[in-house]
């Protein structure tokens, strides 16, 4: 339903060329009726990893062509903490317009608790959901929506990473360092890269592919930023969740969000760089306090997949 042949594309293209501007903006249009229409977070001039997953898995897990659209034109949406932005309050000077239309939600998550002074809060159109990142999300759900959803697939789809990225990268270092965008730079980050030896510096904003086999390449990681943390579990790379800062939106949440659906929320702990020193055995550290299971991840993975095959009719290649 969502691929679209490159020979079709390029056929028509050439078309429109010969006819002119008006009529490649019409096969602009056409593309984008007969594809997955999805919203995420897409600053201009700026590209974050977690977000640029989202076509990345559908297109290589599920062979779906997802184009990028905004708030008002999307119909789906995936990776990332974006829930936040179907929320209104209309007794609360922060209200949006209501959308005519449902949006599909598969493995999105609020990125902070319901701010309890704003009032009653509700969706600004109807969604339908498959999936939500974790357990703290699906019950902000269930409080706006109702107990439909109490037996909600949880999960953040990010977890599809190294099965969809489908390569083999030897081992180069022993540690990762991923920090997340807002902490860097910082003189934390230059102290972490100073106090390790044979460590790699991973930058969030890279191409997916590079960033996936950056992280595939570190026998541990170490990483503020929480699609840092997913792709390593995807690769079953032992990490540890790291605090540089307190500028992440929303503080936890999120994190702790997502480690609710792998059942450990109440084992991982952040370790706080601006408090503690990293230990001088940091590699046998991380690995002692890696609670994820393996067995867990495509346990979750299976149930993701099973809720997209439902809905839309799609298959793993």
């Amino acid at each position: 339903m969502y691929h679209i042949p490159k020979h079709h594309l390029k056929s028509k293209m050439y078309a429109c060329v010969r006819k002119g501007k008006k009529d490649i903006n019409r096969f602009k249009s056409d593309i984008f009726k007969d594809s997955l229409k999805i919203f995420y977070y897409k600053p201009n001039g700026y590209s974050n990893i977690g977000d640029e997953m989202n076509p990345y898995v559908l297109k290589k897990m599920f062979n779906i062509t997802a184009y990028y659209r905004n708030l008002q034109n999307c119909s789906f949406t995936a990776i990332g903490s974006l829930l936040q932005n179907f929320i209104t309050y209309d007794t609360h000077k922060e209200k949006h317009e209501d959308i005519d239309r449902v949006i599909d939600v598969w493995g999105s998550g609020f990125i902070c608790s319901k701010d309890e002074s704003k009032g009653v809060e509700r969706f600004i159109c109807d969604m339908n959901f498959l999936a939500v990142r974790g357990k703290l999300s699906r019950q902000r759900v269930v409080d706006i929506c109702g107990t439909k959803y109490e037996n909600l697939t949880l999960g953040d789809p990010g977890l599809f990473a190294a099965k969809a990225f489908k390569k083999n990268v030897p081992k180069k270092y022993k540690f990762g360092f991923i920090p997340h965008y807002i902490d860097f730079p910082s003189e934390y980050c230059s102290q972490i890269m100073n106090a390790l030896d044979d460590v790699l510096f991973i930058n969030v904003s890279g191409k997916v592919e590079k960033v996936l086999a950056d992280i595939a390449s570190c026998e541990v990681v170490l990483s503020s930023a929480l699609h840092g943390l997913i792709i390593a579990d995807s690769f079953n790379i032992p990490n540890l969740w790291i605090r540089m800062s307190d500028n992440v939106i929303g503080g936890d949440y999120k994190f702790l969000d997502y480690y609710s659906a792998l059942g450990v929320d109440e084992q991982i702990k952040v370790f706080d760089v601006r408090e503690e020193l990293l230990p001088k055995n940091l590699q046998s550290f991380i690995k002692e306090q890696y609670f994820v299971d393996s067995k867990k991840i495509d346990e979750v993975c299976e149930n993701l997949e099973k809720a997209l095959h439902e809905k839309m009719g799609v298959l793993t290649k």
